[in-house]
Order: structure tokens, then sequence, then C-alpha cells
């Protein structure tokens, strides 16, 4: 993957971050936890570095809220996780190696 700095901020825009570096793993993993945490078929997950991610302001307000529709990233997914435990009705049909649980460690 390439070096990269992506910003963002919640809805309101009063907690905003940045990560800076490079993605160490992009997937989309079907594990059943995944699939209920998105409520989807499967959840696109970003592994980057400890201390890669910087809050820019607001980190005192921070709690959880998941938003339904999140802005893509301009990084493409490596791999699909934990393929075995997809839906039937999952995504299919692209050329992304799959994994019965995680890939071997790079």
């Amino acid at each position: 993957m390439t070096q990269a700095k992506l910003t963002g901020s919640c809805l309101c825009g009063s907690v905003q971050y940045e990560i800076t570096g490079e993605p160490k793993r992009f997937y989309h993993c079907h594990c059943s936890r995944c699939r209920k945490a998105s409520g989807t078929g499967h959840a696109s997950n970003l592994i980057v570095e400890l201390g890669a991610v910087r809050w820019t302001a607001g980190e005192e307000l921070i709690g959880g809220y998941k938003v339904p529709e999140a802005e893509r990233l301009p990084l493409a997914p490596q791999a699909r996780i934990f393929w075995d435990s997809r839906v039937s009705w999952s995504c299919s049909g692209d050329d992304l190696p799959v994994f019965a649980e995680y890939p071997p460690a790079q």
C-alpha cells in the first residue's frame, strides 16, 4: 500500500481526526460479528499502525456512533477474510483473494 493522509470528522464536525502513514491491511471481513455490526454481508476494515490516528479537534467528545452511509476510502481492499463464514447472498465475483480465517502474516 502507499503512504496516505486521510482526514475526517463526526457528523456535526466537532470531532476531527487525521490518519497518516501506510495502511497495513484493508480487508472485507465476512465473520458473523462484522456482518452484525455493519448490517450487511461484510464489513470493510482498514488496519493502521498504533499512533496513526491524531485527533485534531474534539477528542474529549469522543463516543460511539455508527453512520449508516460511510464515505469510501481511496484504497482498494486486499482480500476477503472469514470467507467460510459468509452468508449465501454475500458479495462475490471479484478477483480478491479469499481466506477461511485470517491471511498468513506478511
